[in-house]
């Protein structure tokens, strides 16, 4: 008997034996209406993420504002506690004008978790924030309420990173972007342009005074030392979410 209305005669071949299946087709729609359904129920693919990525978030501004309906994409990178070593040239906080701040010197320093938060305003490279975390696991169990910390290095302002001469292939995935983002990041070479606050928020016990003293007190007391920082806060993670998203 030919098959119902509803029913969808399936033949398959495997080893030599032939099956002969009858499904029950529920319902028929075009192939763009499912996708967008599917989209709706069980949200977006992300695709490949960057390294390090523990944050992923894409939509449309939707608040009044210049950006509205204009579409954004978030990465959150995050870094493990670390020696890192940076270069800089210019005069740090504690020195006098010398010839040598010609030079690019090195320094290394026993670094908190960085987390880079990359976001785009459709397809360009809109702002990026550098924020440090204090917390032994980096987010803590409610990760949203996580404090954030500006980082002491020049070269940022409220925890936003002065991108300088970066620029990026439109060609590129946002995966590959942001990966060229923080190689930049590592690879920079940081000036005095602008000045962080050192100490803690009132300014009354700094940790470190300098990108020296900074270096010195890392090499007197290792790795570990970077617990030992007293940064300035600044709002929490999903705060700054908040803000590069809304």
């Amino acid at each position: 008997m030919p098959a119902a209305a509803n029913e969808q005669e399936v033949v398959e071949i495997n080893g030599g034996i032939t099956y002969v299946y009858k499904q029950t087709v529920t319902k028929r729609m075009k192939t763009s209406e499912f996708l967008d359904t599917l989209q709706k129920s069980g949200g977006t693919t992300t695709g490949i993420l960057p390294y390090g990525c523990v944050y992923y978030k894409e939509g449309k501004f939707e608040k009044a504002s210049g950006n509205q309906g204009a579409s954004y994409r978030l990465h959150v990178i995050a870094t493990r506690p670390k020696l890192t070593t940076i270069r800089f040239q210019g005069r740090d906080q504690d020195e006098e004008k010398s010839d040598e701040q010609k030079k690019v010197r090195s320094f290394t320093l026993a670094m908190p978790w960085v987390f880079t938060f990359v976001s785009y305003l459709n397809n360009g490279l809109a702002r990026v924030v550098l924020l440090a975390g204090m917390d032994e696991a980096g987010l803590s169990k409610s990760a949203e309420q996580t404090p954030m910390y500006i980082i002491p290095l020049p070269n940022m302002q409220g925890g936003t990173f002065c991108l300088g001469e970066l620029r990026l292939d439109s060609s590129q995935s946002f995966t590959e972007k942001t990966n060229k983002v923080v190689q930049f990041i590592e690879e920079s070479v940081w000036n005095n342009d602008l000045w962080p606050r050192f100490g803690t928020d009132d300014n009354s016990s700094p940790s470190v005074k300098s990108i020296r003293h900074w270096a010195d007190l890392t090499a007197k007391n290792g790795q570990g030392f970077w617990r030992s920082l007293k940064p300035i806060k600044a709002g929490t993670f999903g705060q700054t979410i908040k803000g590069l998203t809304q």
